[in-house]
């Protein structure tokens, strides 16, 4: 079945060194938010070995998800204030818990660093843009949460 990536729902909390999740505290990044690329980044070394033909093997050695997001500021959405918060903030300062919910019902939760967040600025006319990126600090933990239908309702 295909979605549209607005069925992806992302969301964000603050984080507080030592302490768990909330589930009650999560804010939906999404209200005027145009756009979530994905942003991954992996390392890999190639190396070829003498029980093969000497063909190079590809060997992903470390991955790094996450996701840049960009679209127009809103004073009033506490999950771009959440962001907003973080743009003097290094080390410790700039993590959160970051949450993503597949269409199917997935969900994928861990501790992520917020990288790069401009929270204004643009052309004189347009409205103030906000645009940051969001990348998981290890493997998230992936909870199933997909509702089988039943047949007939």
């Amino acid at each position: 079945m295909r979605y549209k990536v607005a069925a992806t729902k992302y969301e964000i909390q603050k984080y507080e060194r030592g302490e768990e999740y909330s589930e009650e505290d999560w804010l939906t990044i999404g209200e005027h938010i145009n756009a979530a690329e994905p942003s991954n980044n992996e390392e890999s070394e190639e190396e070829g070995f003498l029980d093969g033909d000497g063909t190079p093997e590809t060997d992903v050695t470390s991955v790094a998800v996450g996701y840049e997001f960009s679209g127009y500021r809103n004073y009033g959405d506490p999950a771009q204030n959440l962001i907003g918060d973080l743009e003097f903030e290094v080390g410790d300062g700039r993590k959160i818990w970051f949450k993503r919910t597949l269409p199917e019902g997935t969900v994928h939760v861990g501790l992520a660093t917020v990288t790069e967040p401009s929270v204004n600025g643009g052309e004189a006319t347009a409205y103030d843009a906000i645009a940051f990126t969001i990348t998981w600090n290890k493997k998230p933990e992936e909870i199933d949460k997909t509702i089988e239908e039943t047949p007939g309702g």
